[in-house]
C-alpha cells in the first residue's frame, strides 16, 4: 500500500518478493483532480468513481477507456496517469468485495500512525521498546 512515494513499489517487491502493491485510490484522485479546472472536478470525479467502484477489473477497464474518450483530449495528464497505474490502483479488486474498502486507501494506516504519534508525542522518554508498545497496544 502506499501513496505515490518514489522507490516504495521496489523496495517492497526486494523485501516481500510475490506481494501485490496497492496505490492509495483516494490519494490518486485528489492527485488527478488538482489538476481538472474547478467547473469539471465533479463530472471527472464521477467519471474516476466509476472506474475504482466498479465490480471488477474489466469493469474498471472499460470505465477508464470511457474517462479517456471523454475527458482524454482535455485532461491528457490525467488519464494518462490513470492509465500507467492502473494495475496498481486495481489491486484491490483481487479481494473479496467485503474487504476492498480497507484495502483501496492509505487513510485508516494514515490516522493510526498520526494517533500513535500524538500519544507517543506526550512521553519525552521512555524506559525501552516494551514502553512504546504498552503505549501503543
Amino acid at each position: 500500500m502506499g501513496d505515490g512515494l518514489r522507490g516504495l513499489e521496489e523496495a517492497v517487491f526486494r523485501e516481500f518478493p510475490g506481494s501485490k502493491f496497492q496505490l492509495c485510490v483516494l490519494h490518486a484522485v485528489k492527485g488527478s483532480l488538482k489538476k481538472v479546472r474547478k467547473m469539471d472536478r465533479e463530472a471527472v470525479a464521477e467519471s474516476l468513481k466509476t472506474i475504482y467502484r466498479a465490480s471488477s477489473k474489466e469493469k474498471a477497464r472499460q470505465a477508464l477507456i470511457n474517462l479517456k474518450e471523454k475527458w482524454g483530449k482535455i485532461y491528457p495528464e490525467v488519464v494518462k496517469r490513470w492509465e500507467e497505474n492502473f494495475n496498481n490502483l486495481t489491486t484491490f479488486m483481487d479481494y473479496p468485495e467485503e474487504i476492498r474498502k480497507f484495502i483501496y486507501t492509505t487513510n485508516q494506516l494514515e490516522r493510526l500512525m498520526k494517533e500513535i504519534k500524538r500519544r507517543t508525542k506526550v512521553i519525552e522518554v521512555f524506559s525501552g521498546p516494551e514502553a512504546v508498545c504498552k503505549v501503543v497496544y
